[in-house]
């Protein structure tokens, strides 16, 4: 990780630096207040740490014993982990969740301002950035909570970000490797990997090297992806009709038949009531419910928000979904044969979050929409090179 602030403003860098450490204080002092805030699934994951302790880590033997919807061997590194604290720290293992999140936090955050002010330069457009994450009142929440989110996010952001790096040449075998190795060790942390295995895949067939290798056309990229979108409707009708058909264990797994269940039942938003369909009736019904959850993944607030947490959404995600919506419209618009190292960064931006928006849709969504946050870092920084965009534009107008 870079450490030092390219911006061509006279005090950039170190205006940038006063930023991040603003933040860092903003998310510090909120950990602090707050405390380790336990919910039900930290309740879970102590039960295990205990488990795999008792087993003197064993996981094979921890993930016989542990009672879950699915294996709780692909909960195996973050529950090694829980245990390695609870080992240190006795009944203070909290703290350290909160220690690891709060570092994850600021980690995440640094990757983003950094890679905005390295790709523009801009002082304002960091700023842009900055505002993005210290009015995220979601994910300043979520650091206090002893979860593996807010880690399992920095993980992904550092993932995104080495791989938007990865276009000037064809990437090596020894990349590739660590890659797969490091989505693999991912997959047993937490187990909402696929997004990111579908993302280095469709990266891997449309990386610049290769196409500037073979013959382009727009036909081509249109082509890619149409191929795309039928997947992706393919997934969606096939996931409707096992939702409809696997509602008990002996026809499909227990979290297949859990989540068939909760389809079921019209549940959109897990325990957000606002959210709940009608009990699907046919076919069509059950797509819908698949539709509106991708709905309101994005959702800004729910009912139960306080004002202060409305308004403060509402500014921050209208802005971030303009600006990040402008530049990706703009990418887009100029797309030609000569740039496509230049488009790279937004077309693994765009990936990343319509993979996890499509997967996260078909799964469920949690009472506090917390699987969004590993799409924070690509939507921010959309949301700063759009204002970088849109303010060259303003100024090469105003000359």
């Amino acid at each position: 990780m870079r450490f030092d602030i390219p911006c061509d403003s006279k005090y950039g860098g170190k205006i940038i630096w006063i930023i991040f450490l603003l933040i860092a204080i903003e998310f510090g002092s909120f950990c602090l207040y707050k405390g380790p805030i336990y919910s039900s699934d930290s309740a879970t994951y102590s039960a295990w740490a205990e488990l795999l302790i008792q087993n003197n880590f064993n996981v094979a033997a921890f993930s016989s014993q542990a009672d879950f919807v699915f294996s709780a061997s692909f909960y195996s590194l973050w529950v090694c982990l829980i245990a390695v604290l609870k080992l240190l720290l006795g009944e203070y293992w909290g703290h350290g969740v909160i220690a690891l999140n709060l570092i994850s936090a600021l980690v995440l955050i640094w990757v983003s301002l950094w890679f905005v002010a390295q790709k523009t330069r801009d002082l304002y457009s960091v700023a842009i950035v900055a505002f993005c994450f210290a009015t995220s009142i979601d994910f300043l929440n979520l650091t206090a909570y002893v979860l593996s989110d807010v880690s399992y996010a920095a993980f992904v952001a550092i993932f995104l970000s080495w791989l938007s790096r990865c276009k000037s040449d064809p990437i090596p075998l020894s990349g590739w490797i660590l890659a797969v190795v490091s989505l693999v060790l991912l997959m047993f942390y937490r187990p909402v990997t696929l997004p990111l295995c579908a993302v280095l895949i469709v990266a891997a067939i449309s990386h610049p090297w290769f196409l500037a290798s073979t013959p382009f056309s727009r036909s081509k990229l249109f082509g890619l992806f149409l191929v795309l979108a039928l997947l992706t409707g393919a997934l969606f009708l096939s996931h409707a009709y096992l939702m409809m058909h696997a509602t008990s264990p002996p026809v499909a797994g227990r979290w297949i038949a859990q989540l068939s269940r909760e389809y079921n039942q019209g549940i959109v938003v897990f325990q957000r009531l606002e959210t709940y369909r009608p009990i699907p009736e046919n076919y069509g019904d059950y797509i819908a419910i698949s539709i509106f959850k991708m709905m309101y993944f994005w959702a800004a607030w729910f009912q139960g928000y306080g004002n202060f947490h409305r308004l403060i959404n509402i500014v921050n995600f209208f802005l971030s979904y303009v600006l990040a919506g402008y530049a990706l419209i703009s990418a887009a618009k100029s797309f030609t044969r000569a740039n496509l190292r230049n488009f790279w960064e937004t077309w693994v931006f765009f990936l990343a979050l319509c993979a996890f928006t499509i997967f996260h849709s078909l799964q469920q969504i949690d009472y506090d929409v917390r699987y969004r946050i590993p799409l924070l870092l690509p939507l921010y920084t959309l949301a700063g090179l759009g204002f970088y965009k849109i303010r060259s534009r303003y100024r090469s107008n105003s000359l």
